[in-house]
């Protein structure tokens, strides 16, 4: 029963009553406008914006033949049909991706519909760069501005291989993180800020280097945050590392279990809070964005371990206290992507683990009760996809990518509707 208590905090209230649900393709990858989605978001529009980490028309040795990714919009016609538009083709600047390749970041929308990412790789360093596509004033193309270039300090001790879930906040200075980098090389926290005065690039700030806290080979405060992070409602910084942690043993192949972790500002620096510490038992490998809701508390996915070694939900109160909720393995394995809160539940995709698993999107109530709302691959030859990696809720219905599958074999965008 207190399991159950602690979760019937775990809601967020966005309108959606899945009761019964209809699945639908909204679009189709074809490999030249983008191939493997990875990310997705919405504005007050409709309209939906995400990654590719692959595809596009543009090729380098780097990125391989399948293309170096594409970040898309996806815009309703008011007929139930959507149109596919390609903001943007990586790999366009001159040899070896100087724009950077694999955006598979998330994306943040400003006020003025400007778009902010990172590419995983590329830049003239190697090390990925950030960047910013501003919507064209009348007509053309949209505009790329590169920020930053990631590794351009000695051994890459501004960050490298940024990934996650990226920010921004009131003043437009953008956060995120880089999965490995840093004076540990176990990744970092990363601030860009605007250009000021004479100065054309934004200016990186890093705003923590994990494996600061260290016991032997563990770093007890976490290592390789390929989540990024997401702001509270006090402006704290809440992100997770996929390894460390104060749990290190052959369980989490030595790494440790990983962590949830809060970074809070304070005049000219940001103060280190490790939230959680998880056990096998209870969870590992975080690796997907969290979400925050109105109390200030912090949720998100265990991708592996839990009671039953198929991944779990875990929140993180203001409090400190924690509670989680394992997955069965007949409701799906590997979760993923961000939670999206309901009225009476949280939703979330299971990646699964090859053919035998495609992936599902399941349901959690407020009680700790799972069920599916979709089970991918269920139609012949995966038309509908397979693989999900992303939720986003707008309009009353759930949209979401998934990475591979479709009539194309390159994945797909749906929307989940009551």
């Amino acid at each position: 029963m207190r399991m159950a208590k602690l979760f019937l905090t775990l809601i967020l209230m966005s309108g959606i009553s899945l009761a019964r649900v209809q699945y639908k393709v909204l679009y189709n990858f074809n490999g030249t406008d983008g191939d493997t989605p990875q990310s997705l978001i919405s504005d007050q529009a409709g309209n939906l914006y995400g990654t590719t980490a692959f595809g596009g028309t543009n090729s380098d040795a780097d990125c391989n033949s399948h293309g170096c990714g594409t970040v898309f919009k996806l815009s309703p016609n008011g007929d139930g049909t959507w149109t596919q538009t390609v903001l943007y083709d990586f790999c366009a600047a001159g040899p070896h991706c100087q724009d950077g390749y694999n955006p598979t970041s998330g994306l943040v929308l400003d006020a003025a519909g400007n778009l902010y990412g990172t590419t995983l790789s590329g830049g003239p360093y190697g090390g990925g760069v950030a960047y910013k596509l501003s919507p064209p004033t009348q007509g053309g193309a949209w505009g790329m501005n590169l920020m930053y270039f990631f590794c351009a300090a000695s051994l890459c001790a501004d960050g490298e291989d940024p990934s996650g879930a990226v920010a921004i906040d009131a003043a437009g200075n953008f956060y995120g993180t880089t999965a490995s980098g840093g004076n540990n090389y176990n990744g970092l926290v990363f601030e860009l800020s605007p250009p000021t005065g004479q100065n054309l690039w934004w200016t990186e700030s890093v705003l923590y280097d994990f494996c600061s806290v260290a016991q032997g080979k563990a770093c007890l405060d976490g290592n390789n945050p390929i989540g990024g992070v997401t702001f509270d409602v006090s402006g704290n910084l809440i992100g997770t590392t996929a390894w460390g942690g104060q749990y290190h043993n052959h369980d989490c192949n030595d790494r440790g279990c990983g962590t949830v972790f809060k970074l809070s500002p304070s005049p000219g620096s940001w103060t280190y809070a490790l939230l959680d510490a998880p056990v096998p038992s209870v969870g590992n490998a975080p690796g997907a964005p969290v979400t925050t809701d109105a109390s200030g508390a912090a949720y998100g996915t265990f991708s592996e371990g839990g009671a039953n070694g198929d991944g779990a939900i875990f929140k993180v109160f203001p409090n400190g206290e924690h509670a989680s909720v394992p997955l069965v393995t007949a409701d799906g394995t590997y979760p993923q992507g961000p939670l999206v809160g309901g009225t009476n539940a949280v939703y979330g995709t299971a990646a699964g683990s090859g053919s035998d698993v495609p992936g599902t999107i399941f349901k959690m109530t407020s009680l700790g009760q799972e069920s599916v709302l979709y089970r991918f691959c269920s139609q012949k030859n995966c038309t509908d996809g397979e693989g999900p990696s992303a939720l986003v809720a707008s309009s009353g219905s759930l949209f979401g990518v998934a990475t591979g599958g479709g009539a194309n074999g390159k994945g797909v965008v749906f929307e989940l509707t009551p």
